[in-house]
């Protein structure tokens, strides 16, 4: 598979599609794991505390693939952060997936908990400058903080996690986030459900889709990497190898995905190329509105630079 790669403003390159390794259900199949990296996949996101962490280190070694060729992040939750913890709890998410490093550390950034974000942030960034974690990721809810982040922090962000699809495309946000270089890395990437519209019921993804002889939802992919988004769709179950409950319910978050239909999926969006007027036409289906704002998620990525 060719790879397609983002240049972050810190110099690192990293891979704009990947896999989300959740495994919430049961442990996490080696195999398929080997079966990932050995289709091209190089971004890999775990989630600390998972009772089905993985040592990704040996699997790692076992694809005969370098380190620092596969990107590799995980999530602390807020139950790790404080003084002191937050800096062990790095440690030990290091030593459960037997890695010397990870590429990118995801904090949740609650806007009611923001004392408590800047003490694990500064842990973080200890551990950032011991060489145990290369980027330092700050989860938010409010796209409105933004500025008081970036008047508050002493590093520079690369990434911004947050819901973006072609119904919330984050233009506004875009704009304001380019003076910094930041990519966006894409949550809901094909849709939120109090949006309520996707792309197998969107008039437009369904027509591209007959034109290129792909999936609608294979089109809003292409849609995303062409706007330079980073993807890492979750909905994975890794031991699973065929598709169960792949149609409509998957597309609104109730399904999931085999490992085999997941990696078709992904690797069928790289053979193709949508046009300027189709990009276009996609633009105007944005509403402009961030549906999981809320209760969603969004994640800042920083470095040392």
């Amino acid at each position: 598979m060719k790879q397609l790669y983002l240049k972050l403003n810190n110099g690192i390159e990293i891979p704009q599609i990947g896999v989300i390794l959740e495994g919430i259900e049961e442990p996490i199949a080696e195999k398929n794991v080997l079966k990932i990296i050995e289709k091209g996949f190089r971004h890999i996101k775990t989630l600390y505390g998972n009772k089905f962490e993985i040592p990704l280190g040996k699997t790692i070694s076992k694809s005969g693939i370098k380190r620092n060729e596969i990107c590799v992040s995980s999530t602390l939750n807020i139950s790790n952060y404080g003084v002191g913890k937050t800096y062990t709890a790095i440690s030990d998410m290091l030593n459960n997936i037997d890695l010397d490093y990870l590429d990118i550390l995801y904090l949740a950034a609650p806007k009611s908990m923001m004392d408590k974000v800047q003490e694990a942030y500064s842990e973080a960034e200890k551990a950032l400058n011991d060489g145990k974690i290369k980027g330092i990721a700050l989860s938010i809810d409010d796209n409105e903080v933004i500025d008081d982040l970036m008047n508050s922090i002493s590093v520079k962000p690369v990434i911004l996690e947050v819901e973006c699809h072609p119904w919330c495309q984050q233009v506004e946000l875009k704009d304001k986030i380019s003076y910094y270089g930041i990519y966006i890395e894409s949550k809901y990437t094909i849709g939120h459900m109090k949006c309520g519209k996707f792309p197998i019921t969107e008039n437009l993804f369904i027509k591209l889709a007959e034109k290129y002889n792909k999936t609608p939802i294979q089109i809003a992919y292409r849609w995303h990497l062409q706007e330079s988004n980073i993807v890492l769709p979750s909905g994975l179950t890794l031991n699973m190898d065929e598709v169960i409950d792949a149609g409509d319910n998957y597309v609104i978050g109730k399904g999931k995905m085999g490992i085999n239909y997941y990696l078709k999926e992904f690797i069928s969006v790289l053979d193709f190329e949508l046009t300027k007027d189709e990009i276009e036409e996609i633009k105007k289906l944005d509403t402009r509105t961030m549906y999981s704002k809320d209760g969603g998620e969004a994640v800042l990525i920083f470095n040392n630079k």
